[in-house]
């Protein structure tokens, strides 16, 4: 028996933590199972983060692409794109 606890949610939430053979019953935002802990997928790029299905009690992992160095300077350059041109558009609009 395992005690997940997780991020309040209604059908599907993120394992915050996970206590094995539990002392206590099952508090808010808790839950009780026997279900056992998947096993990691090594994807590249990817972390896995646990979840669990508050219905069923079934837990899983689901995978979001981490943030690269290559992806934050794009989107830094694309954020500068949009200042210059907001600027630009103030001086030519006799903003400033």
């Amino acid at each position: 028996m395992i005690l997940i606890k997780h991020a309040p949610a209604k059908d599907q939430a993120m394992v915050l933590s996970i206590t094995h053979a539990p002392t206590a019953s099952a508090g808010e935002n808790e839950i009780l199972t026997d279900n056992n802990i998947p096993v990691v997928d090594e994807i590249p790029g990817m972390t896995p983060i646990l979840f669990i299905n508050l219905e069923s009690k079934e837990l899983y992992f689901n995978y979001i692409k981490q943030q690269t160095v290559e992806d934050t300077l794009n989107d830094l350059q694309d954020q500068q794109t949009i200042i210059k041109k907001a600027m630009d558009d103030m001086i030519i609009g006799g903003a400033l």
